[in-house]
């Protein structure tokens, strides 16, 4: 039995003894896991600081025959601010139930980490919700590998232009109006200004899943200039028809009861 450190962020917690939690970690190197933790009742443990959700730690934990065991804990960004706001602390819990039920145990998905780390950041900033709940719902379908290519048309090649393309969401196909398929029962309809509007949101998720902000500053830069954009091109209505397309598609491949998940989150008015 040895010993091994991780960077995490701590995402459920459950009491199993008298003097025992688990604690589940998220992490950069092992992905999702369990750790007990004791002693956590007592008001001056040094343990207890690690059980709370809104940090990202250092976790030194000691092999067991069972569960592993937390030794030593140290806090490496607070996101202190989100306690303050209830739809992001509802978002964050969006988040952690997607990891908890739907990842699975010490799989390492290092940019779904990243995504979600970035995504703690940015809901210190700006209060766009919807659209960062966008975000992690693409993000997610791509570490599935099911998230589906909604710019070109899956029949003929054709790129979305003037008509409106159609998802068929049992497939995870489009089709431009020429190839549309008779079957209309999964299908989702996406007008060129939606599938415009998901090709914004691929680009901020590949810039988010390939490195960690690690300041406000760069949380402030991404915040100041890519949702400045989208709330100066006033894209309510696209947001809204991608938020329902994708739900709808992770209702179908993922778990039927994801709309029970659903947080009500207010847009800002963009």
């Amino acid at each position: 039995m040895g010993t091994y450190r991780v960077k995490a962020i701590p995402i459920d917690c459950i009491d199993t003894r008298e003097n025992e939690v688990q604690l589940t970690l998220f992490s950069e190197e092992e992905g999702k896991f369990r750790v007990a933790v004791r002693g956590t009742k007592k008001v001056a443990s040094s343990l207890r600081p690690a059980l709370d959700f809104l940090h990202e730690g250092l976790f030194f934990i000691a092999e067991r025959r069972t569960v592993d065991l937390l030794t030593e804990w140290a806090p490496l960004v607070e996101f202190n601010r989100l306690r303050q706001d209830p739809d992001a602390i509802a978002l964050i819990g969006y988040m952690s139930r997607f990891v908890l039920t739907l990842l699975p145990s010490r799989s390492s998905e290092i940019h779904l980490y990243n995504i979600i780390k970035n995504i703690h950041f940015l809901l210190q900033v700006n209060n766009h919700h919807d659209i960062i709940k966008t975000l992690f719902e693409w993000q997610f379908l791509k570490v599935a590998g099911i998230l589906p290519v909604l710019d070109v048309c899956a029949e003929c090649g054709a790129e979305s232009g003037d008509g409106d393309f159609l998802l068929d969401i049992a497939e995870g196909a489009v089709y431009c109006p020429n190839c549309t398929p008779q079957n209309g029962e999964t299908m989702s309809r996406l007008s060129p200004g939606v599938v415009q509007y998901s090709e914004r949101v691929k680009s901020l998720c590949d810039i988010l899943e390939g490195s960690q902000i690690e300041t406000m500053e760069e949380a402030e830069g991404i915040s100041s200039g890519w949702f400045a954009a989208e709330r100066q091109a006033g894209r309510r209505y696209e947001t809204r028809e991608l938020a329902k397309v994708l739900v709808r598609f992770c209702r179908y491949h993922l778990r039927e009861d994801i709309p029970f998940w659903l947080v009500r989150l207010q847009p800002p008015g963009i």
